[in-house]
């Protein structure tokens, strides 16, 4: 995104597709008796940016909106000014509340990444891996330095864990790497994403084009599977792994299951897909482009006459 230009329908097909699954989830699950009806819960499933029914896309939402701005900010930067902008945030949005969540709860109003704040950072280290950074390494070493760093903040938890219980004396989890702005979580995105850039997958065509078939289909699986008219139902009562807890097939119970959730919500975005496409035609795209022009046209005018 860092080297393209904003383009006002993608904008409205990505909210296009957020409507549509809030609205048509919502709507299955009064037929199908999961939740009663009531015409202020239906509104306000037509409005789901606004009222945070998903806060990841209420959050890119703005973001996406953000990105031209971010974009010529980080095009005027040279590469050292962007290492040291890069190096400040990260360290006192992820490095400080890492160090310090023992002690305070939350500092810098960064709620553990769940936040626009951080989602800029993320689009300022893109942009730098992006614009700067050229892997020589192997994917095994990338994808080893991933692994290192994801051990680190999974076994976080069970160390802090031994210190309430033993040291502290508390059942109060007082800390882990868990956060999404955690410093360990940051770095193992960062060498997973390097690792994936070395990866060749032109060499392999049935993988290329099970990768352009489906990857399209990420968003879609988040707005279905974490949808809050069906989430109880689907992960309670339909897979219900607790009940698998104690048994020797538990993890590949939830590994099948987790793939067996992804490639339903697949299935079911490709259908939506190809409605969408009835409406995405050049003539939708060039009223799209038009319309933004006469908008960037009459924002320039309006900062004049300010002036």
């Amino acid at each position: 995104m860092v080297n393209s230009k904003f383009k006002l329908h993608k904008l409205i097909m990505l909210w296009g597709e957020i409507f549509f699954y809030s609205v048509a989830l919502k709507l299955l699950s009064v037929a199908f008796h999961l939740q009663s009806f009531d015409i202020k819960s239906l509104l306000l499933t037509m409005i789901p940016i606004l009222h945070k029914e998903y806060w990841f896309t209420s959050i890119y939402v703005v973001l996406f909106l953000l990105v031209p701005v971010l974009n010529s900010a980080i095009h005027k930067m040279t590469k050292e000014k962007m290492q040291i902008c890069i190096f400040v945030l990260v360290f006192i949005f992820s490095i400080i509340p890492t160090l310090i969540r023992p002690f305070l709860a939350e500092v810098f109003f960064v709620n553990d990444g769940y936040s626009l704040d951080w989602f800029i950072i993320l689009y300022f280290v893109g942009a730098y891996l992006r614009l700067y950074v050229d892997p020589e390494k192997s994917v095994k070493y990338y994808f080893n330095f991933y692994l290192l760093f994801t051990a680190i903040t999974f076994t976080s938890k069970f160390l802090i864990e031994l210190v309430n219980t033993y040291i502290l004396k508390t059942d109060k989890s007082i800390w882990n790497l868990y956060q999404y702005n955690s410093l360990t979580v940051l770095l193992a995105a960062v060498f997973l994403f390097l690792a994936f850039t070395k990866l060749n997958i032109k060499e392999n065509r049935f993988a290329e084009k099970v990768i352009l078939l489906l990857s399209p289909c990420s968003l879609a699986v988040y707005l279905i599977h974490l949808n809050a008219n069906w989430r109880t139902w689907l992960w309670d009562v339909v897979v219900n792994s607790s009940q698998y807890y104690d048994k020797v097939y538990f993890i590949p119970y939830i590994i099948g299951s987790v793939i067996a959730v992804f490639a339903v919500c697949c299935v079911i975005d490709l259908f939506r897909q190809y409605i969408f496409k009835i409406f995405d035609t050049k003539k939708f795209r060039d009223k799209c482009s038009s319309f933004q022009n006469k908008l960037f046209k009459m924002s320039i005018f309006a900062v004049k006459k300010v002036k």
